[in-house]
């Protein structure tokens, strides 16, 4: 019924059965759960200081050495470095 109503817009029988079950469980939030592992980035303020550090210290240093010694990815590096 939704289907033919919403189109491919719409939700699917299971997952409007998943959150059904969820709303009744007590869960008040559409947000999802925290999940354990690793961060899906390392773009945090405590990255952010340690590049401006090494910048401050050696205005020379490469985006691959400056991601090196901060123990983050090149991407990341390069993504602090142009926005912050």
């Amino acid at each position: 019924m939704l289907k033919t109503a919403f189109g491919d817009e719409c939700l699917s029988r299971a997952r409007t059965f998943a959150w059904f079950k969820k709303i009744m469980e007590g869960q008040t939030s559409a947000d999802d759960n925290p999940r354990s592992g690793r961060p899906s980035t390392r773009r945090n303020n405590h990255s952010v200081t340690r590049v401006r550090e090494l910048i401050h210290a050696n205005r020379r240093l490469t985006v691959r050495e400056i991601s090196a010694e901060a123990f983050i990815s090149y991407g990341t590096c390069e993504a602090i470095l142009t926005e912050n």
